[in-house]
């Protein structure tokens, strides 16, 4: 939480018809002083004089403006010290109606400037409205005037009492302000009744009638001297106020009637004596149907008059800031009895308090638990009935996500960035969180740069040190990487030998794997036993987790080895007594054995397991031994399915050749 001495405030205005709204009520030693002017339309500057006399000290003092639709943000200028006024911040919602299509909506502002004019005490201000940051600085969304009020202490002076009222009315052309809650009014003195409007004008001419308690005032319309470069200036009463005395400023007269840009007057021969509440009517004199362009704008009225009350001192919460989801406690000292109200009670609803954000309505430390900004006032009663009225406004500021727009960065390396679309002007630092929880410091510019990937929070504090909700963004990652390589040839049977070659892109590292388990840096090419072979790359460059896996499959198959004689001597003497085949694989075969003239001397087939086996003694089919010759043969194999897989070993395997036959 801060607290901030110059923040605006603003006075939001409804249109009720129950009692005037009193803004800021006081008793003290000492005078008031009030002057402003307008430009009408657009921009300008002017140099206004109030009174102040020498030797006091500031009170209070108050600048105030008007709006009309939604203005773009635009500053006040008070001898070259500039002060912002800026709708949205401080979420201006209420507004009274304007019958004027071109307007519709006035809001009011007030800020406090009391510790500007404590150390610029001057009687002069120049003061300047720049054209707003618009494309049409003539449009209606626009800031056009600016008005000083500022009570001074001193006890050389008497005393006096103030009352700063608001306009809660609609404008229609015809308002009855009923005034209340007036501390007594003395009238043996002068009472000075000054009005703050703009635009009170047609066609240069007066227009807007004032009565006092069915008194007629005057009727006021133009512009002021100071501000008579402009059209539509509107009328205000300047003034200052001291010793029981009224004194009019710029071309304000203090006498008992109000005319043309004169919009003061003494009101104490129409009161009686410790009166403490009147009405008055601003009525416009054209016909508001006519042209409703015509009727005035009124923002303000100020009273200042000798009271029997006595001064008292009190203390309230200065204006403050919270951060959205936090409570403040509002303080109050002094006085006896307490009333809090909301000016923007008609917009929301109120809580067991009655009063909107509040926790209690007459207590001197009611806790603030509002989730936007709200203005409200306090009523201070002393011992003798008699009160001061305060203004408290207290901001709710509740940044708004940063709106982003982020980088991809290259696997393994830092190359991603964070972009703020946009940053608000009121950003007083703009932060990232890593996914390791590290808060970057500030970049300079809008991108926060070299970031690795991961999942990041975006975030801002604003001028019044409020952290806005995070943005939660994603750096990806690319990866540049493609693992790859050859393999020549893909099958074959063992023991196989292939031929591999590495074609990887971007890669400056690399794992071999075979069947999932690694074989180091160095690819596996010889294969001496039958199977079905993974062989993987892992490539990456950089950083191993941004590494890129291929697999290819080389198929090593069984070939069955068959051995066979090219002679035998079947004579019984115990040594190459049979036609041997030796396997080394169990198969199935069937064997020819023809003699030379194509004739079949022998037949046979069956299973035989790995190993060697006599498959044909000499014996022909009719029993005889066969006589000494070249005998030709032709065999196959075929392989056990059940033990065999037959997709990577050729199952079924002839053979052709011839063999030697001696007897003897």
């Amino acid at each position: 939480m801060k607290l901030k001495l110059l923040l605006i405030l603003c006075v939001f205005l409804s249109s009720k018809v129950s009692a005037q709204e009193i803004f800021h009520q006081d008793i003290f030693y000492g005078g008031v002083t009030a002057e402003g002017f307008s430009t009408g339309h657009g921009n300008g500057s002017e140099t206004i004089q109030l009174h102040i006399k020498p030797g006091s000290i500031i009170r209070k003092a108050f600048l105030f403006t008007y709006t009309l639709q939604n203005p773009a943000p635009n500053t006040i200028i008070i001898n070259n010290t500039p002060f912002l006024f800026d709708a949205s911040i401080d979420n201006c919602t209420m507004s009274v109606e304007h019958p004027s299509s071109s307007v519709n909506v006035v809001r009011l502002f007030s800020k406090d400037i009391t510790y500007f004019i404590k150390n610029n005490i001057t009687n002069f201000y120049n003061i300047t409205i720049p054209s707003p940051n618009m494309p049409n600085p003539l449009a209606n969304e626009s800031w056009w005037t600016a008005f000083l009020y500022i009570e001074y202490e001193n006890s050389s002076l008497s005393k006096i009492a103030t009352t700063v009222l608001i306009n809660d009315q609609k404008m229609i052309g015809f308002e009855t302000y009923n005034v209340t809650d007036l501390n007594p009014i003395n009238t043996s003195n002068p009472v000075s009744f000054s009005l703050y409007t703009d635009r009170v004008a047609a066609f240069l001419s007066p227009n807007t009638q004032v009565k006092l308690n069915n008194f007629l005032l005057g009727t006021i319309g133009g512009s002021d001297l100071v501000n008579n470069s402009w059209n539509y200036g509107g009328a205000k009463g300047h003034f200052y106020y001291q010793n029981s005395s009224i004194y009019g400023l710029d071309d304000d007269i203090p006498n008992a009637y109000m005319d043309s840009s004169d919009a003061l007057a003494d009101i104490s021969s129409y009161l009686t004596s410790n009166v403490n509440s009147f009405n008055f009517q601003l009525k416009n004199t054209n016909n508001p149907q006519d042209n409703p362009n015509r009727i005035g704008i009124h923002n303000g009225f100020f009273l200042a008059h000798t009271t029997p009350c006595d001064t008292f001192s009190v203390s309230v919460t200065p204006d403050t800031t919270v951060c959205y989801g936090e409570q403040v406690q509002l303080q109050v000292t002094g006085g006896l009895t307490y009333e809090w109200s909301a000016s923007t009670a008609s917009q929301d609803t109120t809580n067991s308090s009655g009063v909107p954000g509040l926790s209690c309505s007459t207590c001197p430390n009611p806790v603030f638990t509002g989730d936007h900004s709200m203005s409200y006032t306090v009523r201070i009663w002393n011992n003798d009935s008699c009160s001061v009225v305060r203004p408290v406004h207290i901001t709710v500021s509740h940044p708004q996500k940063v709106n982003c727009y982020i980088g991809e960065t290259k696997c393994g390396a830092s190359t991603g960035y964070i972009k703020a679309l946009t940053l608000p002007e009121d950003m007083d630092g703009w932060y990232v969180v890593t996914p390791n929880n590290d808060t970057l410091d500030q970049p300079i510019g809008n991108t926060f740069s070299y970031l690795e990937a991961g999942n990041y929070s975006v975030y801002y504090i604003d001028s019044l040190g409020c952290k806005s909700e995070d943005t939660v963004v994603k750096i990806e990652k690319y990866n540049t990487t493609v693992a790859d390589f050859s393999v020549n040839p893909t099958t074959g049977s063992a023991p196989l030998e292939v031929d591999i070659n590495n074609q990887s892109q971007n890669a400056t590292d690399f794992e071999w794997l075979i069947n999932g388990v690694s074989s180091g840096t160095t690819p596996t090419t010889f294969f001496d036993t039958s199977g079905v072979y993974q062989i993987g790359l892992i490539a990456w460059e950089i950083d191993a987790l941004c590494a890129d896996t291929t697999w290819k499959t080389v198929i090593v198959f069984d070939s069955l080895v068959v051995e066979l004689p090219n002679v035998f001597t079947p004579n019984n003497d115990g040594t190459n007594d049979y036609f041997n085949v030796k396997v080394n694989l169990p198969v199935y075969y069937k064997l020819s054995l023809l003699n030379r003239w194509g004739n079949v001397v022998f037949e046979n087939e069956g299973e035989i397991a790995e190993g060697t086996h006599q498959l044909w003694d000499g014996t022909a089919k009719n029993g005889d031994l066969v006589t000494d010759g070249t005998y030709f043969y032709t065999i196959s194999f075929v392989l056990n399915r059940e033990t065999v897989d037959c997709e990577i070993t050729e199952c079924e395997v002839s053979k052709e050749g011839f063999v030697q036959v001696f007897g003897e």
